[in-house]
Formats: C-alpha cells, sequence, structure tokens
C-alpha cells in the first residue's frame, strides 16, 4: 500500500467546624448485585478489582485484524479516537482491552457507576467545546463546581490559599504573613524545585499547611525531586488582598477555568468515547489485539497471538516509557531518556452507600498524612444516574510509588483503610459502613496514572520523540505526549498527531447526525441553553451539613 502523504499546501458560605455526623437518610434501595457477565465489561476484572492496565483476558482476535494499513493507531482512548476521526480514513485502532475508552472507561459495581478516577470536562478551547459537545449532543449538563480541602476538621474552599476563613485563628495568621512576606521580599535565587517554588510563591505557612503534604500525597515523591515550569497555569496565586479578603470573609465563589464544567448526564465519562466510537470507519476497531513488538525498519506490528499488521505511519497513545521496549532497535540515547522518566500508581477505591444525600459538594482533598485518601468524589453529585435512587456513593484516591510506601495495596486492606478514613472524618458512621455491601465497591489501579516532572523531563521526552518520529511513529495522549493533559487537552493531541502526520490541518466535521449551526448558537450562549442549576439548594445542604 502506497504510503499516506498529502500534498503541501454564586455567593457561597464556607463549611464550619464539625465532629462526625450521619447523613440524613430518605428510604432505603438495596442495589441489586450483578453478576460478572452483567456487569459493564472492563479492563480486567477479578472479583469487584478491575486493573486498568493489566491486559484483559479473553481471546486473542488475528483473523480480523488487517494485514497492511496506511496509518496503525494504538490504543483507543480518547487521544487516539480523536486522531482517527481527524484522518477520517485508512486507519486500524489496535486496543489490548475488550473495549474502546482507555482512562475514560466507567466501572459498574453492583448498579453503582465510577469513572476510572475524576473526569470532568471543561476547555478554553472553541474547537474542543464543539468537538465535545457535538460528540455528546443532548447527553450532557453544566454544573457550578463544589470543591473543598479538609484540614483542622473543618472544609475550606478551594483554592487553599484564598480561602482560609474558618481556619484556626494561629492558622490563618501564619498563612497570610507568609503570603506576604513571599510576596514583597526579593528571592536571593530562583527556586530550584517544586518546594522552593512553594515557600518563595506563597510562603512557610500556606507551604507546609497545605502544598508540601497534599502534593506529597498526590505525586507521591518528595517536592524537591520535581520541578515547576509545568504549574504556572495550574496554581492560583492569589493577591494579597484577595487572600485577606477569603481570611475575614466566606468564600463569593468558585475561580478558575473549571469553576463550571459539564459532565453527562448517563453512562458516565465512558459516555464519550463511546459517542466517538460511533463515528469510527465501520471495522476499523480491532480489541484484544496486545502488540509484542513493534518492528521499526520493517514498519510492522507483531501481535501476541502470532498476527501481523504493516504500516506506513503508526500513532500510538501508549506510554512512550512502556512504547520504547516495545520497539526491536531501541538507540541507547532514547533509552537512557526513557529511565529519566518518572510516573506514580493511583488506586481508586470505589465504595456504593445506601445513604441518601451524603453531601452535596463534587470533590474534597485531604492534607492530612494520616488519611490514606489524598482526594474523594462523590459521583452521584455529578449525575444523578450514577448510582440507584436512595444511594450515594464515593471515589477515594491513592497515590503510591517506589519512593512513597503507604503499605499493602490489596483491595480489601484499601478498602478498609479507606472506610476508617471516612469514618475518621465524619462522613460516615460506624454502623453506616457496617452496611457496605462488597458487591457495591470495587478498586482500580492505574499505571501510569501522574506524569511526575522532574528537570529531566523535557529533555527527555524531546530526545523519545523526536526518535519516534523519525521512525514515522507519532505519540500522543497523556502518555504519549508523557504530559500532565486534561481530557481536552488529550483530544487535541490526537488532533496534532494526526495533522503532524499528513502536514496539515485537519478538521473532524462533519460528524454524521451533528448539527454544527445549533453548536455554534450554543457556544455563543456559553452553553447555558437547557441547563438548571438548584445553587441555593445546594447551598443550604452545604451550610447545613458544614461541607
Amino acid at each position: 500500500m502506497a504510503k499516506q502523504r498529502p500534498s503541501k499546501k454564586s455567593t457561597r458560605t464556607p463549611p464550619r467546624q464539625r465532629t462526625s455526623r450521619s447523613s440524613p437518610k430518605s428510604g432505603r434501595t438495596v442495589a441489586k448485585p450483578q453478576s460478572a457477565a452483567e456487569r459493564t465489561p472492563n479492563a480486567r476484572v477479578l472479583g469487584n478489582q478491575s486493573l486498568a492496565t493489566i491486559p484483559t483476558t479473553g481471546p486473542m482476535i488475528g483473523r480480523d485484524k488487517p494485514a497492511q494499513v496506511g496509518t496503525a493507531i494504538l490504543g483507543a482512548g480518547i487521544a487516539g479516537m480523536s486522531a482517527a476521526l481527524h484522518l477520517k480514513k485508512d486507519y486500524a485502532i489496535f486496543e489490548q482491552a475488550e473495549r474502546i475508552g482507555g482512562l475514560c472507561c466507567t466501572e459498574n459495581f453492583g448498579g453503582f457507576l465510577f469513572d476510572r478516577s475524576i473526569h470532568i470536562l471543561y476547555t478554553r478551547q472553541p474547537y474542543a467545546k464543539k468537538f465535545i459537545t457535538g460528540l455528546l449532543g443532548s447527553n450532557f449538563s453544566l454544573r457550578p463546581k463544589y470543591s473543598y480541602i479538609y484540614s483542622h476538621g473543618v472544609y475550606t474552599a478551594y483554592p487553599y490559599q484564598s480561602n482560609t476563613f474558618g481556619l484556626p485563628h494561629d492558622v490563618v495568621v501564619r498563612n497570610l504573613m507568609g503570603l506576604i512576606e513571599a510576596t514583597y521580599t526579593k528571592p536571593q535565587r530562583e527556586p530550584r524545585n517544586f518546594k522552593e517554588w512553594a515557600y518563595a510563591t506563597f510562603g512557610a505557612g500556606i507551604t507546609e499547611e497545605f502544598f508540601l503534604p497534599f502534593n506529597y500525597k498526590v505525586w507521591a515523591i518528595d517536592q524537591e525531586e520535581m520541578s515547576y515550569d509545568w504549574i504556572a497555569d495550574r496554581v492560583l496565586t492569589p493577591p494579597i488582598k484577595t487572600a485577606i479578603e477569603g481570611a475575614i470573609a466566606p468564600s463569593k465563589g468558585e475561580y478558575g477555568p473549571n469553576a463550571k464544567f459539564w459532565y453527562p448526564k448517563k453512562g458516565g465519562m465512558e459516555s464519550l468515547p463511546r459517542a466517538m466510537g460511533a463515528h469510527l470507519s465501520d471495522g476499523s476497531v480491532h480489541t484484544f489485539a496486545r502488540v509484542k513488538t513493534i518492528h521499526v525498519a520493517k514498519h510492522m506490528l507483531e501481535f501476541e497471538d502470532g498476527s501481523t499488521c504493516r504500516y506506513d505511519s503508526l500513532i500510538s497513545t501508549a506510554p512512550i516509557s512502556r512504547l520504547a521496549h516495545l520497539a526491536d532497535a531501541v538507540p541507547a540515547e532514547v533509552q537512557a531518556a526513557v529511565g529519566r522518566l518518572k510516573w506514580n500508581t493511583v488506586y481508586t477505591v470505589n465504595i456504593g452507600l445506601e445513604i441518601a444525600d451524603l453531601t452535596p459538594m463534587h470533590w474534597a482533598y485531604y492534607p492530612d498524612p494520616k488519611l490514606i485518601f489524598h482526594r474523594l468524589s462523590w459521583p452521584k453529585n455529578f449525575a444523578p444516574s450514577m448510582a440507584p435512587p436512595n444511594c450515594s456513593s464515593v471515589a477515594a484516591e491513592i497515590s503510591v510509588s517506589q519512593w512513597k510506601d503507604v503499605g499493602p495495596t490489596d483491595a480489601k486492606t484499601l478498602l478498609r483503610e479507606t472506610i476508617d478514613g471516612l469514618i475518621r472524618i465524619g462522613l460516615i458512621t460506624r454502623k453506616q459502613a457496617s452496611r457496605i455491601r462488597p458487591a457495591h465497591c470495587g478498586v482500580v489501579r492505574l499505571e501510569p496514572a501522574y506524569v511526575i516532572y522532574t528537570w529531566d523531563h523535557r529533555s527527555a521526552t524531546k530526545t523519545i520523540h523526536d526518535w519516534l518520529e523519525s521512525c514515522d511513529i507519532y505519540a500522543c495522549g497523556r502518555f504519549g505526549d508523557f504530559e500532565y493533559l486534561n481530557m481536552d487537552h488529550s483530544i487535541l493531541s490526537g488532533k496534532r498527531a494526526a495533522e503532524k502526520l499528513m502536514k496539515r490541518e485537519l478538521n473532524a466535521f462533519p460528524l454524521k447526525g451533528v448539527d454544527e449551526a445549533a453548536l455554534e448558537r450554543w457556544i455563543a450562549a456559553d452553553f447555558e441553553v437547557g441547563v438548571a442549576h438548584t445553587d441555593a439548594a445546594i447551598e443550604s445542604k452545604l451550610k447545613a451539613q458544614g461541607a
């Protein structure tokens, strides 16, 4: 086959201090446990444990795969499918799992739905807005974000550095004095790492109360080992006036690019990759396709079942740390660059609860080192369809790595320690914990999970990507780019990979059945069309529950 080449051419009251509480109940609905066959299939489900990065069990399909294709795409996550939708033709997607979705799959544990770690949709990119909402159609809603930080027994609004009202008096004073000193003191030298950047930016109070303990829990590595050049657009540095206002009075509302976010009404976040899959060419996706070797010089994929596929170009969403090992001939400098990459593993402990209206929060952060989790989220607050009627659910995220050991990580131990933490912070009572059903719980393991930024990161990824592209291999997605990408960034990363290959700008539209004129009207209205907010009711619950 000839190689493809283009021709050139709201007001919010922060939570008050509280002790443990029992959530109100309005009746109990017991979710009927599902058999393994009834559950939505996942990357690998062993009982109620899903190991998202281990190849699935099941038949290895060889005959259905093409022997030759213009563009081979590794991975049927949102980046890989985005690349395919922009290429439009002469591609084949090879996915090692049994279904599309990748990190955006949604688990089903006994009728309770959980995304693989927390996912929300928001973007500043007009094209990404059009692409995402065009695919979801009416299956999304716009929601105001309710996120908090739990420390010293109280919840304060996010971000911490500009919302310290409600914390102990001495903590507030120390935080403000440190921020003032950092703001008006010229540093003697440039920060050498994330830790020094935090002290220079926020002062000792905020850094030691929140940034260091929380970020160690998230990244699972000492902050002296991390760079900070990647974080400028992700962390708000408040003016002194804003910080003082946030210390003496309740928060006046959420800020930042995700102050409002979109979420599918039904089906969890897997609705997005499923919608993308509906627009792919017929027969272009091949599941259970596990690559054994990439024969770089031959432009050929060899699969574990012994079948092969020759390609003109390859787009890969696989982690570049793994991709370089799959290739049959990797230069020494590329191998060295791979060795400089760092990442962590995240376990998400998902728990279904026969409790109505557990909390109105979407998610909250927990810097306390005595708690095993660093973040909790409540899926039913993203969409009511995520849990059965009169029930709630909670997902707890736990980061581990070779630099941070949290002890045994078997599903039973993680579930027990998470439940102990929920009781300790007063989210549930021991009596409520005793009624948790194993069929309603599951543990998901993601590895890699977070890309860890060191000062070697940029040079290492450039070395790897330069070599890959010299071999007609274009990496994309969170772990192909090896960057901390949000969902919109991953979609655009797939688009860019297709554009590099084709050497021209590409557009996925027109998409069958998508009314582009209506999309433009929605974008102009900032997607307020058809969105009903219940802010007053939510604010009332937050105030009553102290969260």
